[in-house]
């Protein structure tokens, strides 16, 4: 198993409790999706799993070295990173100045390129000297997963990747990730409607209440 999270709970205060002694695993080349209503914890749940936030109870186990678990659950988001772990955020965190050859030379540093062909499947239309301002929402989109994936990640957590975006550029970016967790690489994605990941994950799982239950 490639990572298993035991029992995590989390909330803002006594009556508004987000997570609630959640578990499960994912193993390699498995897409797990995770969907619910907003606010429901889903972007709360991928923060712990990425270092960004200490949950308050349970822990997070991963295989570092394909021999043994480790407890992470205290780890920063820089020494998950550097063991595999890539976070791709519900926004589109570009630098507006930089150029879209910028942003992915950017995703290759410290660490060793993945250089699958799918990833230039995901930019291959794009303008590698302009602005990456210039790009619109799903371009943008697609950068940014291009940017991450070339740090060749064991886990990708990403946090509605597909929302808002048009048919094209959706399809794209599943055929991507399709191809690539073929291969091996994990992934969790989390979105707040279930039809969109009805093609691409493993299996799926609803957040309500705080619980995640198998759909």
């Amino acid at each position: 198993m490639l990572l298993e999270v035991r029992q995590l709970s989390y909330r803002v205060h006594r009556d508004w409790i987000l997570l609630d002694q959640v578990s499960f695993s994912l193993g390699s080349g498995e897409v797990l999706g995770i969907y619910g209503e907003n606010g429901c914890g889903k972007t709360t749940l991928l923060h712990i799993l990425a270092g960004l936030l200490k949950p308050q109870a349970g822990d997070v186990v991963m295989n570092t070295n394909g021999r043994e678990a480790e407890n992470i659950s205290r780890w920063p988001l820089w020494k998950r990173a550097r063991h595999g772990i890539a976070y791709l955020p519900q926004e589109n965190r570009i630098w507006t100045e930089m150029t879209v050859a910028d942003h992915l030379r950017s995703g290759i540093l410290g660490g060793q390129q993945n250089t699958n062909p799918e990833l230039g499947n995901l930019v291959e239309d794009l303008p590698k000297d302009m602005p990456a301002s210039i790009l619109s929402q799903g371009q943008q989109r697609r950068l940014l997963l291009s940017r991450y994936l070339l740090m060749n990640p064991r886990i990708l957590l990403a946090d509605e990747p597909l929302a808002g975006l048009d048919a094209a550029s959706q399809s794209v970016m599943t055929t991507a990730l399709t191809r690539l967790t073929r291969q091996g690489m994990a992934a969790i994605l989390v979105e707040h409607d279930q039809s969109v990941l009805r093609d691409i994950c493993s299996r799926t799982m609803v957040l309500e209440g705080g619980r995640l239950h198998v759909v």
